[in-house]
C-alpha cells in the first residue's frame, strides 16, 4: 500500500488493499500527460502523501455495505475509487493553500510548495487540482454538488479561523466550529 500507515492501520487497511492499489493508480494516470513543468509540483506534493485515512474510510464504509448486503457491489467500486480521488485531491488542494496561509516551511518534512516556487505556483497547483476533483466528481452521480457543499465549507471554516486570529477570548463553541468545518467535513464525506 502506497501509504504512510502505521503497522496499525495496515492491519485495518489489510481488507481494502484492492480498493488502495486502484487509487493509487488512478491518481497516477490522472495527471501523467499534464505539462512538464506542472507534473514536476505534482511529482513534489506525492511526497506529502500521508495516511490516506479520509480514502479509506470510504473504502471500509463500501466494503461493510457490500459484504453486509449480498456480496454484490463490484459495479460501484469505480465510482468509489473516484469518489476516494476527489477526496484526496480536495485534501490536497487544501493542505497547499493552507500551507501559504500558515507560511509553513515543510509539510510532512518537505519543502512546501510556496516556499519551492513561490505563492503564485502554488496558489494555482492548488486550483488546478481542486478543478481536477471537480471535474471527476461529475462523473459520479451526486458527488458534485456534495463536493461543492464541502468545499464552500472548508473555506468558510478557513475563514472563520482568520476572521478569529489572535483571539485569546475565543470560545469552544467557535473553535469547535472552526475544526467542524476545516478538517471534520472531510471525514464526514468519506
Amino acid at each position: 500500500m502506497d501509504t504512510e500507515a502505521t503497522p496499525d492501520l495496515q492491519v485495518i487497511y489489510s481488507p481494502i488493499r484492492h480498493e488502495f492499489q486502484l487509487l493509487t493508480r488512478f491518481l497516477q494516470e490522472e495527471f501523467c500527460p499534464v505539462e512538464p513543468f506542472i507534473f514536476q509540483i505534482l511529482q513534489h506534493i506525492a511526497k506529502f502523501r500521508g495516511k490516506q485515512i479520509r480514502p479509506a474510510l470510504l473504502f471500509l464504509a463500501r466494503r461493510l455495505a457490500v459484504d453486509g448486503a449480498d456480496g454484490r457491489g463490484h459495479e460501484n467500486l469505480d465510482a468509489a475509487v473516484k469518489i476516494g480521488s476527489v477526496i484526496e485531491l480536495i485534501h490536497t488542494a487544501t493542505l497547499v493553500h493552507d500551507d501559504i496561509l500558515d507560511d509553513a516551511k515543510l509539510r510532512r518534512n518537505v519543502e512546501t510548495v510556496h516556499r519551492h516556487w513561490g505563492e503564485r505556483a502554488a496558489v494555482l497547483i492548488g486550483d488546478f487540482i481542486y478543478s481536477r476533483a471537480f471535474h471527476l466528481s461529475t462523473q459520479v452521480p451526486g458527488m458534485s454538488g456534495i463536493l461543492s457543499d464541502t468545499t464552500h465549507t472548508i473555506c468558510e471554516g478557513e475563514l472563520l479561523q482568520i476572521g478569529n486570529r489572535f483571539r485569546s477570548d475565543l470560545d469552544e463553541v467557535t473553535y469547535m466550529e472552526i475544526i467542524r468545518k476545516k478538517t471534520a467535513i472531510l471525514y464526514a464525506v468519506s
